[in-house]
């Protein structure tokens, strides 16, 4: 059998797998603390208090990534239950517990092995490459290994899966796109 009738085969064969998966809706819908209508709070003794909170959400028909922001840092996401009213029809596929906050150390960390740049006092730049980072970070610049770099560090961008504060990310579904009570 050639290659490319391999390719045509198999290239088909994910086609076919793909098609009935439903899609997602490319932008995520976000809620915050504005879109907050009650809370009610009992508190147990140990550190231990349950929460119930609603939100007014505006949601999107068919199946989407969810960001609950602004949850408390030490929740316990596997005792929660997550619930919908209103004509959207509201349900939820997966959920992941989204903590790995904003911090140097947490964005250094992923960019090991990955180019970054220094900027020096008279604008320039200098170019490397982070290595490392336990115990301190560890570069290669210019083929020699350094442990640190004159100037400012400059990183082209966030890395993904990093947060400013403790999130729900629910993949969810809804029959109907409208205002939904979660």
């Amino acid at each position: 059998m050639s290659s490319q009738k391999l390719i045509r085969i198999l290239c088909c064969s994910v086609l076919v797998c793909l098609w009935g998966l439903p899609a997602v809706a490319a932008d995520p819908v976000f809620s915050s603390e504005q879109d907050r209508e009650l809370v009610d709070l009992t508190v147990y003794n140990d550190d231990l208090a349950l929460v119930r909170e609603v939100r007014e959400v505006q949601l999107p028909q068919g199946e989407f990534e969810f960001e609950f922001r602004d949850v408390p840092a030490r929740i316990n996401p596997v005792t929660l239950l997550v619930a919908g009213t209103g004509r959207a029809g509201f349900s939820v596929l997966e959920q992941n517990y989204e903590f790995d906050l904003l911090s140097p150390e947490r964005i250094l960390a992923k960019y090991v092995g990955r180019d970054i740049s220094w900027i020096q006092e008279d604008g320039s730049r200098v170019d490397g490459r982070l290595l490392g980072v336990n115990n301190g970070p560890v570069y290669q610049v210019d083929g020699e290994i350094l442990f640190e770099v004159p100037g400012r560090l400059a990183l082209p961008e966030l890395p993904q899966n990093l947060r400013a504060r403790p999130t729900l990310v629910w993949l969810a579904r809804a029959s109907r796109a409208g205002q939904s009570t979660v």
